[in-house]
């Protein structure tokens, strides 16, 4: 019995073309690139759920509460630029690499990003003002 090529698993769907349809794969290690209070949010949920939490933070943030609830952290950035210390990805993909996550894994998920950023640009754009709206919740 012959079947015709499936097409590529669609942008964000979490569907990986190098697995049988269904296999999930357990999460071990989890790298948080963000701060505050979102960031320990997300280091609580890894504890509960026994996964390693690694942050980054800014010189800025050295002494800031997410950097020490974290398992591993590591300084990302210059002095004197917070925010653009937290969007440098070259260094953060270094990290990724120092840390031992899988950095193809890692680069997938900053796309998938990238393109719920477009959606809700794209949402903003056209007078939405909700997540709903926009196509994120159902």
């Amino acid at each position: 019995m012959s079947t015709a090529p499936s097409a590529p698993p669609a942008a964000g769907s979490g569907a990986r073309p190098d697995r049988p349809a269904g296999e999930v794969r357990p999460i071990h290690r989890l790298l948080v690139a963000n701060r505050g209070e979102i960031a320990i949010r997300v280091f609580r949920a890894c504890s509960e759920l026994g996964i390693r939490a690694i942050g980054i933070y800014a010189h800025e943030d050295r002494f800031s509460l997410h950097r020490f609830k974290a398992d591993e952290a590591y300084q990302v950035g210059e002095l004197g630029e917070p925010v653009k210390s937290y969007l440098d990805i070259p260094r953060i993909l270094e990290v990724a690499r120092k840390s031992g996550e899988r950095v193809p894994e890692v680069l997938r998920a900053v796309e998938e990003l990238r393109e719920h950023s477009r959606a809700l640009a794209n949402a903003a754009a056209a007078g939405e003002t909700s997540a709903r709206a926009a196509g994120f919740l159902s």
